[in-house]
C-alpha cells in the first residue's frame, strides 16, 4: 500500500488555471510587454513566479512584475476559483484507506492557504509544503522528497519513496516524480497538452477512485 499520496495544488486539486492565465496576461499587459500565448504561460505553471521572473524578466522590471502579478491574485483568488468536482470522491476513498495526504506545491503559502482553508481541505491534509518551505522545486526530485521527509517527522515513522504517489497535472509534476523514483498520476481533468503529457515520462491517468483501486492492486500485489 502506499504510504503517502501527495497532491499538485494548481490544475489538480483547485481551478486556478484560468485565474493564472489571466494574471499573467494581465501583468505583461501593464507592463506594455509582449504577452505570451496561453500555452506558453500554462507551460510555466508549476515555476515558482520568483524564478519565472528572474528567468524572463528584464532586471528592472521584475520587482514591479511581481507586485502587479500578486496584487491581481488577491483580488481575485477568492471570487475566480473553483474546487474540481471530480477531487471529493478521490479524497475520501484515499481517507478510507487511511493513507496519509499532503500538498506539494511552489505557490508561496497565503495564497494556497486561502483555496485551503476556502474549501475546508484542512483534515485530509497531514503536510502542506509551499514555496516558503524548500528551496527546491519541480522537476527537481528534493521538492518531493522534502515533502516525504515532512510527512515522516509529522506521522512519526519514516516513509520509503518508492511508496509514495504524486498526483499533478503537468509534465513537471511527472519530472518530479520520475526523479524522485515516486509513482506519479495526472488527473484526467487536466487543462495541460495531451500530446506532451504522453511523452513526459511514465504514470497513469486518474478520473475517478476506481482508476486509483486498480493501481493499488497492480503495484501492490
Amino acid at each position: 500500500m502506499y504510504e503517502l499520496i501527495l497532491f499538485d495544488l494548481d490544475g489538480t486539486l483547485i481551478n486556478t488555471i484560468p485565474l493564472i492565465i489571466s494574471c499573467f496576461e494581465h501583468t505583461y499587459k501593464v507592463l506594455d510587454m509582449p504577452i505570451p500565448s496561453r500555452e506558453t504561460i500554462k507551460e510555466s505553471i508549476g515555476i515558482p513566479l520568483a524564478t519565472y521572473i528572474k528567468d524572463q524578466m528584464p532586471a528592472e522590471k521584475q520587482a514591479e512584475f511581481l507586485d502587479i502579478f500578486r496584487d491581481y491574485t488577491n483580488n481575485h483568488l477568492e471570487t475566480h476559483v473553483g474546487i474540481f468536482i471530480r477531487v471529493w470522491p478521490i479524497l475520501n476513498y484515499i481517507q478510507e484507506l487511511t493513507v496519509p495526504m499532503g500538498i506539494m506545491t511552489a505557490k508561496r503559502r497565503a495564497a494556497t492557504m486561502v483555496s485551503v482553508d476556502q474549501f475546508e481541505l484542512t483534515p485530509f491534509f497531514q503536510v502542506i509544503q509551499t514555496a516558503e518551505d524548500t528551496k527546491y522545486h519541480k522537476p527537481d526530485a528534493r521538492s518531493i522528497l522534502n515533502a516525504v521527509d515532512a510527512a515522516s517527522d509529522a506521522i512519526g515513522h519514516v516513509i520509503e519513496q518508492k511508496n509514495v504517489l504524486y498526483i499533478g497535472d503537468n509534465t513537471m509534476d511527472v519530472a518530479a516524480a520520475n526523479n524522485a523514483n515516486c509513482d506519479c498520476a495526472i488527473v484526467g481533468w487536466t487543462q495541460m497538452d495531451h500530446s506532451k503529457l504522453a511523452t513526459s515520462g511514465t504514470f497513469f491517468w486518474l478520473n475517478e477512485p476506481s482508476d486509483l483501486e486498480k493501481r493499488i492492486r497492480e503495484r501492490f500485489k
